[in-house]
């Protein structure tokens, strides 16, 4: 391999000349000068040293540690730094993650007051304030660090601020929270609803051991009237963005299973195309049906069908003090905010009757 100059490997690894001067003075490199040469020159040894150095800088290895891979033959050592890195990757990767989810947070708040504020007033808005105020005020993320102690702080501003904004759109008129308990990070709540009326259709099974006809009860519903945002409409609709799947007679064997889909209505005083259910007043269990919480109760992800009653009922409920309540009360899978790009809800809630055991 010929010797080249510096401006020569400066130009072919994109390498400034100070830092390949740099290199040298850190004796990461070496140089040498040939007889009657003005400038400097790079053997092959050098060549591949200064390539390495190259992948170990765009991997974010620091200078001063990779004078200690090249220049120790413990390769243990040279684990210890990759290590080392990957910790402080991580701790950026976790930094970065909660500035991004505060400031997607900011972003939700800030459309809330689109049309209500002239602009936006980030001081007096109590609900931004200690979130941003849990960081420090001339810390950035990569270039200068952030201590761990900051970031749980702001986390943990973040996951109130978060649980409050998901509790608020997630509240329904007819409930009231009376205990909430933590099962194995399995948020449960213990709620008592109001008597209510539910709007749809409803369809039963043609004896006490089969199912309903479940895509025929659906494609009747769908069939229902509905404005410009695809939502059915009715007298009194109260909720806009929530539907429920009710599952009716399933903790009884003396009456054929049903099933309704619908939605929470202020009146029973609907045109004839549409069926009306109505429920007494009672108290429910209520968790969040996805897959981490069947990973947390050490059961099969729910992928339709009927309804994991059973998670409730018979694994959560015996232990918080509860039992299944009025098997005459149906059970409801609550879904809400619908996302037609993705087919899904940005919710969906499983309903079990309870009662203290």
């Amino acid at each position: 391999m010929e010797l080249q100059t510096i401006s020569q490997v400066s130009k072919e690894y994109g390498v400034s000349v100070r830092m390949l001067r740099y290199y040298e003075e850190e004796k990461l490199i070496e140089s040498k000068r040939k007889a009657d040469y003005a400038y400097r020159v790079y053997d092959e040894t050098a060549i591949k040293r200064l390539q390495q150095i190259i992948i170990l800088r765009k991997l974010q290895i620091p200078v001063k540690q990779i004078k200690n891979i090249l220049n120790n033959p413990d390769i243990s050592s040279t684990i210890d730094i990759f290590r080392q890195s990957i910790n402080e990757l991580n701790e950026e990767i976790t930094a970065l993650s909660t500035i991004k989810s505060i400031l997607n947070v900011l972003v939700d708040i800030i459309q809330d007051k689109i049309g209500i504020t002239p602009q936006v007033d980030l001081i007096a808005d109590t609900s931004i304030l200690p979130l941003v105020e849990s960081l420090s005020f001339n810390k950035y993320i990569i270039k200068e660090n952030l201590s761990m102690e900051e970031l749980n702080k702001a986390n943990e501003t973040l996951n109130k601020l978060t649980d409050k904004k998901e509790d608020d759109r997630v509240k329904h008129p007819q409930e009231k929270i009376v205990e909430t308990f933590d099962y194995h990070s399995v948020k449960v709540d213990i709620v008592e609803w109001a008597a209510t009326i539910w709007c749809g259709k409803i369809g039963y099974a043609t004896n006490n051991t089969g199912e309903p006809d479940v895509d025929k009860i659906m494609s009747d519903f769908q069939a229902l009237p509905q404005n410009s945002q695809n939502r059915t409409i009715a007298n009194g609709r109260i909720e806009d963005n929530w539907d429920v799947c009710m599952s009716v007679n399933y903790l009884s064997a003396e009456h054929p299973n049903g099933v309704m889909f619908g939605f929470l209505v202020g009146t029973g005083q609907q045109s004839d195309e549409y069926d009306i259910y109505k429920v007494p007043a009672a108290q429910y269990a209520r968790i969040h049906m996805c897959d981490e919480t069947a990973k947390a109760l050490d059961c099969e992800p729910w992928r339709g069908g009927i309804p994991p009653y059973e998670w409730i009922g018979e694994q959560i409920a015996p232990q918080i003090g509860y039992k299944y309540g009025n098997d005459t009360l149906p059970i409801f899978e609550y879904y809400g905010y619908y996302d037609p790009a993705k087919y899904s809800h940005e919710f969906c809630y499983l309903y079990v009757p309870v009662q203290k055991a």
